[in-house]
């Protein structure tokens, strides 16, 4: 578990790093011109970060036996992983519908999971 906080707190880095990075890179302009910095830079490592801070707190309510909790961050983790796919190999049309087929599909694992460790497993009536 050591290592993931120490991958959690790498990942922090990153991102801030990548953020003063992108600030100073992108060079806002008065007229319709394109920005300079590409945005992947800012949202690559924010779902990097993102990932390995849900990973840590899935990780933790494995531990303390909150299965309702671990579904759902498992959710934000899986939003997180397809996030750095999407950004880096998406065009921006596919990028939009990948964001409602991802969602959905998300959505619809996160209710079965939960339906699935709502009923009384056969053995325990």
């Amino acid at each position: 578990m050591k290592s993931v906080h120490i991958l959690g707190l790498l990942s922090c880095a990153i991102y801030l790093g990548c953020n003063i990075a992108y600030d100073w890179v992108d060079i806002p302009c008065e007229y319709n011109c394109p920005s300079a910095a590409d945005s992947r830079l800012f949202f690559i490592p924010l779902s990097f970060m993102v990932f390995v801070l849900s990973l840590i707190c899935r990780l933790s309510a494995k531990q303390n036996g909150f299965r309702a909790l671990e579904i759902l961050w498992e959710a934000f983790m899986w939003l997180s992983i397809l996030q750095c796919v999407k950004f880096i190999g998406f065009n921006p049309f596919l990028q939009m519908l990948s964001d409602y087929a991802v969602l959905l599909i998300i959505a619809a694992r996160v209710t079965y999971k939960i339906i699935k460790n709502a009923r009384p497993s056969a053995g325990n009536s």
